[in-house]
């Protein structure tokens, strides 16, 4: 029968702090990669927004190209960065 009133061992001790540490490290591994996901995210997001601005000050200033918009699209999305695991993240 377990006394209720006895402290626990000192290994049973850590044995809980250990476990807590663990999923301490999961929660927090979790968030950096959706905070890291969310920063590459909005870098690509201002990569394509800047690039659209420079778009559309080119065709204001006149046609420097006569190349069909639907083009100038696909251009753009073939231009996203892709994932390499290997480096670390996205490369343009």
């Amino acid at each position: 029968m377990i006394n209720p009133f006895r402290k626990p061992s000192a290994l049973r001790l850590a044995v809980e702090e250990l476990e807590d540490a663990q999923r301490s490290l999961l929660s927090a591994s979790s968030a950096a990669e959706y905070a890291q996901a969310i920063a590459q995210y909005n870098r690509e997001r201002i990569a394509r927004l800047r690039r659209v601005i420079d778009e559309l000050s080119t065709e204001r200033a006149g046609p420097a190209r006569s190349v069909p918009q639907s083009e100038r699209a696909l251009d753009r999305v073939n231009e996203a960065p892709q994932y390499l695991p290997d480096s670390g993240g996205y490369v343009p």
